[in-house]
């Protein structure tokens, strides 16, 4: 199962990471105050998503931010559940709790994937490019 596991996450965060850098859109200049967690919460509407703009901007020190930086903010790709059969959960960033996966949830980035023998999950990228 941890083969599964391993192989299935790695194979995703491939996916992301390649869309992600395809489809940069925005760039934030750091006010006196601004976190990576408020940045995130203003761009995505969550702020458990802080790391991704960390990951993306290979930022040394991601709680050392200092006005006037100019921090590059990446689409975030949507990646749609669109079929589980069987044992599948997730782990969402930000959480310790596992919780079933279910056809329509999306899928960020660091959000942990766990797929059990005899079972599946499909994700469907923006792209419209499909890993099961």
């Amino acid at each position: 199962m941890k083969i599964f596991k391993m192989l299935f996450i790695a194979t995703c965060m491939v996916s992301l990471v390649s869309l992600v850098s395809a489809q940069e859109l925005l760039i934030h200049e750091v006010k006196d105050g601004d976190t990576l967690w408020d940045i995130s919460d203003k761009y995505y509407k969550t702020p458990w998503l802080w790391m991704a703009i960390a990951d993306y901007n290979k930022l040394k020190n991601p709680h050392a931010l200092s006005p006037h930086d100019k921090i590059k903010i990446p689409e975030v790709p949507e990646v749609k559940v669109t079929a589980v059969f069987g044992d599948v959960t997730i782990k969402r960033i930000g959480t310790d709790k596992y919780v079933k996966l279910r056809v329509m949830d999306n899928i960020y980035p660091h959000d942990e994937i766990v797929v059990g023998a005899d079972s599946t999950a499909q994700l469907e990228f923006a792209d419209k490019s499909i890993v099961q």
